[in-house]
């Protein structure tokens, strides 16, 4: 309700006589013209010496219901004269105190009333603050809040920032924010971003200093779950967490984690949507030797003793961890491993999941000449492997690729025999053949085979792309036999009217569908690899050892 005085007066100036008037209030969003916000109606208001005094809103006006984020005006009517001009609506005093609150003032809100304080800054300039707290107190806090969230933060501006913290100290172990939870399962901080589309962060962290830290969480548990942060993001296309180390130069980090628990995490990232492209955790540097994300863990147990990195996802088509090097030029690296322990792995990826769409490591580059995923074990002895991939499904694959598969070293099937696990080379062409093999029987000195019309979905069989056909006789009384081919199968024929029976092997070769014209082609990709060029390979070991 709003606490409305006037006086009431002849042409003249004069109070009018005392008594019980008709009026109307009514409430416009312009001095003229404009829009009808509220209307009290015709009411009996009594004036005494002119003056009157009315609460407006109150029972059996209507609700006033107005949120009065922009200036409002009053019109007033006294029987049938309305007040020209209309008046703009402003604050008393006892509504406001000039010097502010004084210490120790509390406001407490009850009923149906949900906010006991609201700070509003309507002014345009760049850093005005709606609330600002400030404390000299070596652990004081300028902004102390409890209840069910110790401070909740929102923003309507489609650039805003719901909680923002900043030390402006240029030395020292200053936080622009410090969050601490000492419940056994809390959360030291807690963000949640609840848009269901767009760009949303749960948390976007940002440094400009070369050796500063966007976001820096630590858990100071020495046993049970702990996390140094929790990030959860319900967007399809959000993150839980956003570090992006604006530095370039020196080593920077956009998420720096760190974890001395033995079951704990430096960093945990959760993206709880299950549609969509939603990330745990996404990380960027702009340093050339910066890193998105650095993870380290400390336990000597390894996993499941420590993670430098973890990442989760319940989403069918979700990322656990999502590499993406968005460099169109250059050798940028979307997931970059390294082990340097004898039986470690650069990179495991791991799907425990036997439905769906599932995958244990996905690397996306949009770089000519960069890799989706980079892996590289550098120890030189032991079993180690660059990338090493897992599937439990019975119906999947270790490794899949798409688009071609290439490499310098040799291509190996490991069989089990009873000497152990035993390597068996890849048989490869000059070309792109694809393969297949059969038997057959003459009849009175001939056979058609027919090949298999899946076998020849796979290949292209023209003038121009002949098939090879081999066969092998098992009859030593055979004249021996001649192949006439067509494009769906051949004709086996005894030499010299021949009438045996005999029996052969057969095995055809053709060129696979869309690869016709490839032929021993330039590898570009290989251009720069160490293992071609031996002084790479030395330079990349001393750079390794340097670091």
């Amino acid at each position: 309700m709003i606490s409305y005085q006037g006086k009431v007066t002849d042409t003249g100036g004069t109070p009018v006589a005392d008594g019980s008037y008709t009026m109307r209030f009514r409430i416009y969003d312009a001095v003229s013209g404009g829009n009808l916000e509220w209307d009290s109606g015709a009411m009996s208001v009594s004036v005494s010496g002119g003056i009157f005094n009315v609460l407006l809103g109150e029972s059996p006006q209507p609700s006033l219901g107005l949120s009065f984020e922009e200036d409002c005006w009053i019109s007033v009517t006294v029987g049938g004269d309305v007040q020209s001009p209309r008046q703009r609506l402003g604050s008393v005093g006892y509504a406001y105190m000039a010097s502010g609150l004084v210490p120790g003032t509390e406001v407490i809100a009850d009923g149906d009333i949900t906010t006991a304080i609201i700070g509003r800054c309507l002014s345009t300039w760049y850093g005005a603050e709606g609330i600002w707290g400030f404390s000299t107190a070596l652990y004081g806090k300028g902004v102390r809040g409890d209840g069910y969230y110790g401070v909740s933060g929102g923003t309507s501006s489609t650039e805003g920032t719901g909680v923002y913290g900043e030390a402006s100290s240029t030395s020292g172990e200053a936080h622009g924010g410090q969050f601490r939870s000492r419940s056994p399962s809390g959360y030291g901080l807690y963000a949640i971003n609840e848009a269901d589309n767009g760009t949303a962060y749960g948390i976007y962290g940002k440094t400009e200093s070369t050796g500063g830290i966007a976001v820096y969480g630590v858990a100071d548990a020495t046993s049970g779950t702990t996390y140094g942060g929790w990030f959860k993001s319900v967007s399809p296309s959000g993150r839980a967490v956003y570090g992006e180390a604006t530095g370039t130069w020196g080593v920077n980090h956009g998420i720096y984690g760190r974890n001395y628990s033995t079951d704990g995490r430096g960093v945990s990232g959760w993206a709880s949507a299950t549609t969509g492209e939603n990330y745990g955790g996404a990380f960027s540097s702009a340093s050339n030797t910066g890193t998105g994300v650095f993870g380290s863990a400390y336990s000597t147990s390894g996993y499941p003793g420590g993670d430098g990195v973890r990442g989760e996802t319940n989403g069918t088509s979700g990322r656990g961890v999502a590499g993406i090097a968005l460099s169109t030029t250059g050798s940028s690296i979307g997931v970059y491993g390294s082990s340097s322990s004898p039986d470690g792995t650069g990179i495991f990826g791991a799907v425990y999941t036997s439905t769906g769409v599932a995958t244990g490591v996905h690397g996306i580059s949009d770089s000519g000449s960069g890799k989706a995923v980079y892996a590289e074990a550098r120890a030189t002895s032991g079993t180690n492997c660059g990338v090493y991939g897992l599937t439990n499904s019975l119906g999947g694959y270790g490794v899949y690729y798409q688009g071609g598969f290439g490499g310098t070293g040799l291509m190996r099937n490991i069989v089990l025999t009873s000497q152990g696990p035993t390597g068996l080379d890849v048989h490869t062409t000059a070309g792109t053949w694809v393969e297949d093999f059969g038997a057959g029987r003459l009849t009175n000195g001939r056979c058609r085979i027919e090949l298999d019309p899946l076998f020849l979905e796979t290949v292209t069989i023209d003038d121009a792309n002949p098939m090879k056909v081999f066969v092998e006789l098992h009859d030593e009384y055979c004249n021996g036999v001649a192949v006439k081919k067509s494009q769906t199968g051949f004709d086996v024929v005894e030499r010299h009217g021949g009438s045996s029976n005999g029996s052969f092997d057969y095995r055809v070769v053709a060129k696979r569908k869309g690869f016709e014209q490839k032929r021993l082609d330039y590898c570009k990709a290989a251009e720069n690899d160490s293992y071609l060029y031996p002084e790479l390979r030395e330079k990349e070991l001393r750079d390794h050892n340097e670091n």
